[in-house]
């Protein structure tokens, strides 16, 4: 994960504020991110001091690929307009 990635990361943290009360289906999205991001970045970084014992280049390429694969299923079912976890509960007001 490139400096890109680490500022999608703040930005998502900066909007999903906005949707969390607001819109429950992008506060979802915004939430499937942040976690992807921030899995992302840690496995990045165990395999990158994994990098020197070999299992490293394997892991990370397996960081790569699992980021991409949640990157393609948000991307489809935000399009698809579906929920990442379920629908949420109503809550009694």
């Amino acid at each position: 994960m490139g400096i890109t990635g680490i500022i999608a990361l703040i930005i998502a943290h900066i909007e999903g504020k906005a949707y969390e009360n607001k819109d429950p289906l992008l506060a979802g999205h915004f939430r499937f991110i942040k976690r992807t991001g921030w899995y992302a970045i840690l496995w990045s970084t165990i395999s990158i001091i994994l990098s020197f014992a070999v299992i490293g280049f394997f892991t990370l390429f397996i960081t790569i690929v699992w980021a991409l694969y949640r990157c393609v299923k948000g991307y489809c079912a935000l399009g698809r307009n579906e929920f990442m976890y379920g629908e949420p509960s109503l809550k009694a007001e």
